[in-house]
C-alpha cells in the first residue's frame, strides 16, 4: 500500500511540472516571396507579398526597376490595402517590359530577395486622393493627416478657423501635420478650431484632393451645443454647399447635407451663418435655441471672400 501511494505521487508531479512547462515557441522562418507586380497606372506599381513585410526598413533604396537601357527612379513606395502590398511611386514609365530587384524583410526579419517583372503602363493616375486619418473632438492639440498615397508637399492651400497662425510640416510624402507657428501661442482649449482644405492640396500626379473639413480642441470636458439651420433657395431646400459661422469673425466651417448645416457652440449668444451654393449665397443670425433659416440669393461670390 505504502508502495502504492509513492507511486502516485510520482505521477502526481510529474503531470504537475508537465501542465506548468509552456508550449516551444514556433519561431517564423518562412522568408516573404513576391507574388504579384502590376503597374496601376503610368507613375504607380503595387508589388504584392506573400505575407506582411517591414514596412519600416522598405524604401525607395531597396528596390531597382530597370528596362534595357535604363533605369526607372522610385520616388517613394508606402503600405497600400496593407502591409503586404507595396506601392512604389516612380518616374513616368513607359510601356516596356521592366525588371525588378531587391530585398525585403518580414516582420519576424527574415529576408527575401525580389526577382520579378511587370509592363510599364501609359495610362495616366486620374484617382484623386483622400485623407484616411485625421485628427478631430476634444483633447487634441493638433491637426495630423494621413493621405491615401504619395502628395505633392510643394503646393498646399488651407483654412484654420478661428484665424491662427500656423504652419504645415510634412512627416513624409502621405504624413503631415498643421501646427500653431509659434509654439508659444498654441490652440486655446476655449475655442474649436475648424481645418478646411477646399482642393488646395494635390497628389503627385497632380489629382486634386476633394474638399475637407475636420474640428478639434484642446479642451478636456468639452461638452457643445448643437446650433442648426436649414438652408433654401426659395422653397427648395439647397441640398449641397458650404457655411461659415461668423461673430463677427469666422468661427467655423461646415458642408451642407441635404438643406441642413450644423455647428458644435459654447454659448447661446447670436451667431451668423453665411452660405455658398451653386452660384448662391445668403447669410442670417441664427441661434442655439431657435429655428433657423438662411435663404440664398443668385451672387457670385468665394469661400475666400466670406472667411476673409
Amino acid at each position: 500500500m505504502r508502495k502504492y501511494l509513492w507511486y502516485c505521487a510520482g505521477i502526481l508531479i510529474i503531470v504537475s511540472a508537465c501542465a506548468h512547462k509552456a508550449a516551444p515557441l514556433f519561431k517564423d522562418r518562412m522568408k516573404p516571396k513576391i507574388v504579384r507586380v502590376r503597374a496601376l497606372n503610368n507613375r504607380q506599381v503595387q508589388l504584392s507579398f506573400s505575407e506582411d513585410i517591414d514596412t519600416l526598413s522598405f524604401d525607395e533604396q531597396s528596390i531597382a526597376m530597370y528596362s534595357d537601357p535604363e533605369t526607372l527612379s522610385i520616388v517613394a513606395v508606402y503600405p497600400s490595402l496593407s502591409a503586404a502590398e507595396i506601392v512604389c511611386l516612380t518616374a513616368e514609365q513607359t510601356p516596356v517590359k521592366y525588371h525588378i530587384a531587391g530585398v525585403v524583410y518580414d516582420t519576424a526579419q527574415n529576408k527575401g530577395i525580389i526577382a520579378s517583372s511587370f509592363e510599364g503602363s501609359r495610362v495616366p493616375d486620374t484617382v484623386a486622393p483622400y485623407i484616411a486619418k485625421y485628427s478631430q473632438g476634444a483633447r487634441t492639440y493638433e491637426f495630423d493627416l494621413q493621405f491615401s498615397e504619395a502628395m505633392d508637399t510643394s503646393l498646399v492651400t488651407y483654412y484654420v478657423l478661428p484665424d491662427h497662425a500656423t504652419i504645415c510640416e510634412w512627416q513624409n510624402l502621405r504624413s503631415c501635420r498643421i501646427i500653431p507657428q509659434d509654439p508659444n501661442d498654441p490652440f486655446k482649449p476655449e475655442a474649436t478650431y475648424y481645418l478646411f482644405i477646399d482642393r488646395g492640396v494635390c497628389d503627385a500626379s497632380g489629382n486634386s484632393l476633394r474638399p475637407f473639413i475636420t474640428s478639434i480642441t484642446p479642451d478636456t470636458a468639452y461638452k457643445p451645443m448643437l446650433l442648426k439651420s436649414e438652408v433654401r433657395v426659395h422653397d427648395t431646400l439647397a441640398l449641397t454647399g458650404i457655411a461659415v459661422l461668423k461673430r463677427p469673425d469666422a468661427r467655423g466651417i461646415a458642408f451642407i447635407k441635404n438643406g441642413q448645416v450644423s455647428f458644435d457652440v459654447r454659448d447661446q449668444d447670436a451667431y451668423t451663418i453665411e452660405v455658398l451654393s451653386n452660384g448662391y449665397s445668403g447669410s442670417a443670425a441664427v441661434w442655439f435655441d431657435s429655428v433657423n433659416t438662411v435663404r440664398l440669393l443668385p451672387a457670385e461670390k468665394t469661400i475666400d471672400s466670406i472667411i476673409h
